[in-house]
């Protein structure tokens, strides 16, 4: 069609900033430009139902998978737009319209032609393509954190217009994953990327760190997203050297006057160790795991998260396993504490708790509780405190529901044992053969097990139904683990409850060991 008969057939919406949106004559030259193949590669790619029109200075881009009437055409571009304008991540001169023919309506929006990353790396100098990535992840971290939604990260999804300015090209965002395909993305860069030398990955991760803790202060994300990288895979010395390098300094430097470097960093030896999980500030229950520990000679311990909550004790639950030489993790409930009680994920109880438990510390104690790590990882064994599938570490439930597939994924991963917290409920899940199941012995027998969900039960929170200081014991000469339950003056505990006017429905759990 001729210039005059499109713009009688087109209707314009709207643009993403009002004062610059492209004119409805300009929009009906372009509709009458060049149709353009989507390729993998190639200058423009999307989705097979999309079509592009390249027309001077300007490309067209056709919804044609939508087919509506005309008043659901206008109700779908304006709610559209308006989350468009809302996100502030495509160029301001995108403008929506559509156009009549017959009896349909082809829904489509225009833009000026702008310069897609992939292309750009292919004509742009490394510190200048280290630029544009670095505006990418700024975009992306903002975007996530303001709207709970995410970019598609691919590079073809990033335009860059004549000023060097960064946009979104893909009319769609997506559900927000917690960061999992942008670990997948930074993989992807690593492998591919030949002009991302060490030193780039390196000034790339230190600046994603900058950004991700501007829009989530929170180092709990540089852990997750540290994880998912780490696992990936790496096919050669220039891929693993970008990669080792990125991480070095997206991870930042730890501050080890905050954390002895024994608990961050210490190897478990195989001989002897005890399993604790869940102490949960219940201060004269740690004190009759550790004695009988000293007793039995045991010296060494994995610690398997939630140091604090629910409990009177959190300085000296904190300060007791400080004066000691344990590898200590994260758990959920510590996790909240510092990065400040959410409004979901925690009961009215649980979040009570920790805004009591919050004014008790010292700075150092918050700092201490930081600063320590959400998963150890040895030859044979992985330790966490929620479960192993689970990629925030500590959020996740091994039980009845989910055994399978956490044991599935440490078959996976070649890993026999998981040490796991977060339950509260002393036992193992299994896997013997053909037979899985679970089970509260008081031993078991690491050998005939290929693979096994060991948790220690609750140090200060039972939920058994019984009463005492729960913990285990592993042995390597005999490759056995041991479970204890023992007693403690849980009064003095219930004493200093009362006294501090905590809830009682707490009491009455303690109590009931539930």
């Amino acid at each position: 069609m001729d210039d005059d008969q499109a713009q009688e057939s087109l209707e314009v919406i709207g643009s993403i900033v009002a004062s610059d949106a492209i004119s409805k004559e300009d929009i009906a030259r372009a509709i009458s430009g060049q149709s353009r193949a989507l390729a993998h590669g190639q200058e423009f790619t999307g989705r097979p139902t999309t079509k592009i029109t390249v027309y001077e200075e300007f490309v067209v881009k056709w919804r044609v998978e939508y087919k509506f009437n005309r008043l659901d055409t206008g109700r779908w571009i304006e709610r559209t737009l308006e989350r468009e304008r809302r996100y502030k991540v495509h160029h301001p001169a995108k403008t929506w319209f559509f156009v009549r023919q017959g009896e349909n309506f082809l829904i489509a929006n225009i833009t000026p032609k702008l310069l897609p990353l992939h292309i750009a790396q292919q004509q742009h100098s490394p510190s200048k393509m280290l630029e544009h990535f670095e505006a990418l992840a700024e975009l992306y971290f903002q975007t996530a954190a303001n709207f709970k939604v995410k970019l598609d990260e691919g590079l073809s999804n990033f335009g860059l217009d004549d000023h060097g300015r960064l946009y979104y090209l893909d009319d769609d965002l997506y559900n927000w994953d917690q960061f999992t395909s942008l670990a997948l993305i930074v993989g992807v860069w690593c492998r591919q990327l030949s002009w991302l030398t060490p030193e780039l990955a390196q000034q790339l991760g230190s600046h994603m760190r900058q950004s991700l803790l501007e829009h989530f202060p929170d180092t709990h994300w540089v852990s997750v997203i540290s994880r998912q990288i780490n696992a990936l895979f790496f096919a050669n010395e220039a891929q693993i050297q970008r990669k080792e390098h990125f991480l070095a300094s997206f991870n930042g430097h730890v501050k080890r006057s905050m954390v002895r470097k024994s608990i961050r960093d210490k190897r478990i030896g195989v001989k002897r160790f005890a399993i604790l999980a869940d102490i949960h500030a219940n201060y004269p229950a740690l004190q009759a795991v550790l004695r009988c520990m000293d007793e039995w000679d045991v010296k060494d311990a994995v610690i398997l998260g939630d140091t604090v909550g629910y409990g009177p004790h959190p300085q000296e639950c904190i300060r007791a396993l400080q004066a000691r030489d344990f590898l200590v993790l994260k758990g959920n409930h510590d996790h909240a504490l510092v990065a400040g009680v959410p409004t979901r994920g925690f009961s009215a109880l649980g979040r009570w708790v920790l805004e009591w438990s919050v004014q008790q510390l010292e700075q150092r104690d918050r700092d201490w509780l930081a600063e320590l790590p959400v998963i150890h990882q040895q030859e044979q064994w992985l330790a966490v405190h929620g479960a192993p599938l689970d990629k925030t570490f500590f959020n996740a439930y091994v039980y009845q529901m989910t055994f399978e597939e956490n044991l599935n994924y440490l078959a996976e991963q070649n890993i026999p044992v998981c040490l796991h917290g977060h339950s509260h409920i002393q036992g193992v899940y299994f896997r013997r053969g053909k037979r899985q199941g679970f089970s509260d012995d008081a031993e078991l027998f690491l050998e005939p097990v290929s693979h096994c969900l060991v948790c220690p039960g609750s140090v200060g929170q039972p939920r058994s139904g019984k009463v005492g200081a729960e913990f285990a014991v592993f042995d390597g000469e005999e490759s056995v683990i041991r479970f204890y339950r023992v007693n403690y003056e849980i009064e003095v505990t219930i004493k200093d409850m009362q006294h501090n006017g905590f809830p009682n429905q707490l009491i009455d759990r303690l109590r009931k060991g539930q």
